[in-house]
């Protein structure tokens, strides 16, 4: 495209001066990205996927082998998505361990989600959580074809 530019991390503050001088009601998306970015979330665990079904669907997968669905719960609260462990995970005493791969930590992964971004379905199945997203398209801005008369 013509005309556009590629900016780097130095010019962050060009790049949003620019925005602002155009842009109404947008304060509160840039608040939570600068917020999110100085939380930076410091584990890996538990592991997930993004996935893009289409322009307005997501499916977030994460691997939480040994969880049950009970130990596990997934909130949305200032557009954020929460999932997090409920319960700690009980020590294992005095077991004496070979080798150790399956994480039994405690966890609280987030996601930032757009305005018009909801949860639409959560399922469980074979140590495999799925939440489905998808973008709510409000009726005034949904295409709408008139009859010529």
């Amino acid at each position: 495209m013509p005309g556009l530019s590629r900016f780097a991390s130095k010019d962050m503050d060009v790049l949003v001066d620019a925005i602002n001088k155009y842009s109404v009601g947008l304060d509160d998306t840039f608040t939570r990205l600068h917020a999110f970015g100085l939380n930076p979330q410091s584990s890996s665990y538990p592991p997930y996927n993004i996935q893009k079904l289409n322009d307005n669907e997501w499916k977030i997968e994460l691997g939480l082998a040994g969880w049950s669905k009970e130990e596990v719960e997934v909130s949305t609260k200032e557009k954020q998505l929460h999932i997090t462990s409920i319960r700690e995970r009980p020590s294992e005493g005095n077991d004496e361990f070979l080798h150790r791969g399956l994480a039994a930590r405690s966890f609280d992964r987030t996601f930032n989600l757009s305005e018009d971004v909801e949860v639409s379905s959560v399922t469980f199945c074979n140590g495999l959580l799925t939440i489905s997203l998808e973008r709510i398209i409000p009726e005034a801005q949904q295409k709408k074809v008139y009859e010529i008369t």
